[in-house]
């Protein structure tokens, strides 16, 4: 049982880790867009503020959200947003988010 417990809780934190980089995905890629504010990015996107603010607090990136970034959002890829692959995002969007986050 202990196992059993043991592994619910890695594939738990695992999920857990996913969502946090996903979340830190997002603010970068909302940065590079120019976007100082949740707000005024999810305007961009046409989502309520809620709903994009949900996701960059971690958790779950939808597949209807991730399909309007990836509509509104030049260069960037599913895979860039659902797993961290820089290698699929265009060349000059992989280079802007490679730079650090601002302070």
């Amino acid at each position: 049982m202990i196992v059993g417990n043991e592994s619910s809780l890695d594939v738990a934190l695992a999920a857990m880790k996913r969502r946090s980089q996903t979340a830190q995905r997002l603010a970068k890629l909302r940065e590079v867009m120019g976007f100082d504010s949740q707000r005024a990015f999810a305007a961009y996107l046409g989502v309520g503020y809620e709903r994009y603010n949900n996701v960059e607090r971690g958790l779950p990136l939808s597949s209807q959200l991730a399909t309007i970034i990836v509509r509104k959002c030049p260069g960037v890829t599913r895979d860039w947003l659902l797993d961290g692959d820089a290698s699929t995002l265009a060349p000059k969007m992989a280079k802007a988010l490679s730079e650090p986050l601002r302070a």
